[in-house]
């Protein structure tokens, strides 16, 4: 992916960003725009993103500011490794799942529709109408093994 093609999905998400704030009565902020840009490069513990923004942002900004991303859908909130952990919401990237290494703590998402396909029609089977779901693989990542 080219810069320019980088640089303007940036954009599209800073948009995204500003009209989601703005129509629950929020401004876009540098902090927020800074947060956001930081979760581009994918997701992260408030802890990892409060280090990576230290020299801009001081550590409760970037708390007050993941908590108002998670209010108004912005971010989605899980947790992984007895950690919570910070990513785009689906109105930013499509709909994954999550491997978490069990020794370096790294994450991979996982996007397959066959298994969402599969998850959908094992709940239906069921008689289950699923209105969301998350699911999480541990192991050992390629570094690790």
């Amino acid at each position: 992916m080219g810069t320019s093609t980088l640089m303007q999905t940036e954009q599209e998400h800073l948009h995204k960003m500003e009209n989601v704030l703005k129509k629950n009565g929020y401004s876009t902020t540098r902090p927020r725009r800074e947060v956001l840009r930081a979760l581009l490069v994918g997701g992260a513990s408030a802890a990892r993103l409060s280090d990576e923004l230290l020299e801009s942002l001081d550590r409760a900004t970037v708390y007050r500011t993941l908590t108002l991303f998670e209010q108004t859908g912005i971010v989605n909130r899980s947790v992984l490794n007895s950690e919570i952990y910070f990513e785009l919401s689906e109105l930013f990237q499509p709909h994954h799942h999550h491997a978490v290494c069990q020794l370096c703590g790294r994450v991979i998402d996982i996007a397959s529709s066959e298994l969402e396909l599969a998850l959908k029609n094992a709940a239906a089977d069921r008689g289950f109408l699923a209105v969301e779901h998350s699911l999480e693989l541990r192991g050992y990542c390629s570094y690790c093994q």
